[in-house]
């Protein structure tokens, strides 16, 4: 094989997996809670204060309000009020290749890596990741993860046992990172948890062996600590995340991921290969081990901790299979000679694999004018269209995914819930809105015991035929996404009086499905 194309061969599996990741990352879909991080960031920066309580929902006005997002909110307003939604989509597809590239760099400096092994992680690995790439504030948390495992590897690895070498100050950049961390989102507690467990871990035995490394450990995991106690809560947002973590969620990335069943594929393939490693890893070591089985076991306790336990296993699990490739089957292999041929039509394998992936990513961003998308099977835009052409605002009981999408569409209104939960929501109100929308149990509280003046239904819900037969409520909209009922009242409300006289406005133009919509 001509030895200049040796030299470029592993970087052609490079392009397959940052070309893959592109792909995978390129959604276009409006997050549910996409339109409060963008206000409330503007509202932030406008004030130049965060505010303290709710003053968006009628349910739980005047409650505390606990932004542990704000830095992320602000970001996204000033990427969106400057350049459009197209800027946030760049955003996330940019951070997620930086991500892809920290990883890559940080496993491919290891030479006898071979480039196959390399691939084949992250071909596993960006299908995890990838449903977690939408514009959201926990897009801090995967680079935030990232980093903190980069750097311990650097302070408790053979690399950094040099004080001589340039690169001893970056483990000190920990503290820093915590601090930008804690006030960009709350996954912040998953990131200082390993940390902690890892640098604790690495301390004790140094303390215990008698190595002066124990107290350069401590202070860094104390410097650490102090530092996400810098943000505008103080001790108090460390309380509420003690308080509400441990607290149920009927959210569905905070599911379980079901062991029996053919989803999340990948990441059971990962986990398996990583306790197979383990097994044969007789130089393991036991900080590595402890972070990476924490990460797996919460990824199967919430699908959304998946993502951050394919991020901590990237250092570790492509070593262990090339050590074992090579144990067991790299002599073998060698011997089979595949020629010349055989390595230029693989390498134009991959370069058309790239070229596909890239082209795909393109093609997604291309039809919709490199715009996030409002789709109106998923969100409803013809409802709030038609609300806007009526001039219907009041008190809204809205389900729990739209709550941030009204906010932002009937801002003279005042939703019943929205995506922000326990960090501005009582539990008695985040209980009500899900009875509510479920239909079960004493599923009218919400409307009894609260002003509600409207009702969005989506016509999946269970509530909707209970709502039909509503002798205090009237339906007065609806299409193959959404309800709204109207509450009888003496008089009647204007737009309910002109429903019933036949005077509603029905816009026939199709609504806007770009951000944001």
């Amino acid at each position: 094989m001509n030895l200049s194309f040796t030299r470029y061969y592993p970087w052609f599996f490079r392009l397959a997996v940052y070309a893959f990741a592109a792909g995978a990352f390129s959604y276009v879909t409006a997050d549910p809670d996409l339109w409060g991080h963008v206000k409330f960031g503007e509202e932030i920066w406008s004030l130049g204060h965060i505010p303290e309580t709710d003053s968006y929902s009628y349910t739980a006005a005047g409650h505390r309000w606990i932004n542990h997002e704000w830095l992320m909110e602000i970001l996204f307003f000033l990427l969106y009020d400057s350049f459009g939604s197209g800027a946030l989509l760049l955003f996330k597809l940019a951070l997620g290749l930086l991500i892809i590239h920290l990883l890559s760099n940080h496993v491919l400096k290891r030479a006898t890596l071979p480039s196959v092994i390399y691939t084949l992680y992250f071909l596993l690995a960006i299908p995890v990741l990838a449903p977690a790439f939408m514009t959201r504030p926990h897009l801090a948390t995967l680079l935030g993860t990232t980093l903190m495992i980069l750097l311990l590897h650097k302070t408790l690895t053979k690399e950094s046992e040099d004080e001589n070498n340039t690169g001893s100050w970056i483990p000190w950049t920990a503290p820093l990172l915590f601090l930008i961390w804690t006030n960009a989102h709350g996954g912040v507690v998953a990131g200082l948890g390993m940390y902690s467990v890892a640098l604790g871990w690495e301390g004790l035995t140094a303390l215990r062996r008698g190595d002066p490394r124990w107290r350069r450990l401590i202070l860094l995991l104390f410097a650490s600590w102090a530092a996400v106690m810098i943000n505008p809560y103080g001790y108090k947002l460390w309380l509420f995340f003690l308080e509400s973590l441990g607290q149920a969620r009927a959210i569905v990335e905070w599911a379980p991921v079901h062991r029996w069943s053919a989803d999340h594929w990948q990441y059971k393939l990962l986990a398996l290969l990583f306790a197979v490693s383990v097994a044969f890893d007789k130089n393991r070591r036991v900080w590595e081990i402890a972070i990476i089985l924490l990460a797996l076991i919460y990824g199967f306790k919430h699908q959304r901790h998946t993502v951050l336990a394919v991020i901590v296993l990237a250092p570790y699990l492509p070593s262990r299979l090339a050590a074992m490739w090579r144990a067991f089957g790299a002599n073998k292999f060698r011997q089979i000679n595949f020629g010349p041929a055989f390595h230029y039509i693989a390498a134009a394998g991959l370069v058309i694999f790239s070229l596909f992936q890239i082209f795909n990513a393109h093609t997604q961003y291309r039809k919709n004018d490199y715009r996030i998308v409002v789709h109106p099977t998923v969100y409803p835009t013809y409802l709030a269209q038609f609300m806007r052409d009526n001039g219907i605002d009041g008190n809204l009981v809205v389900p729990f995914d739209w709550g941030e999408y009204f906010i932002w569409k009937r801002p003279e209104s005042k939703v019943s819930i929205d995506g922000r939960f326990r960090t501005a929501y009582p539990e008695s109100v985040i209980q009500m809105n899900e009875d509510f929308e479920k239909g079960r149990g004493d599923w009218k509280r919400l409307l009894d015991e609260t002003p509600a003046d409207w009702v969005v239904a989506a016509t999946r819900e269970a509530v909707a035929p209970r709502m039909d037969r509503e002798s205090g409520w009237e339906k007065i909209y609806q299409d193959p996404l959404a309800i709204l009922y109207a509450r009888k009242t003496d008089p009647p409300y204007l737009a309910l009086k002109n429903f019933r006289a036949g005077k509603l406005i029905h816009n026939p133009n199709p609504a806007p499905y770009r951000f944001p919509g």
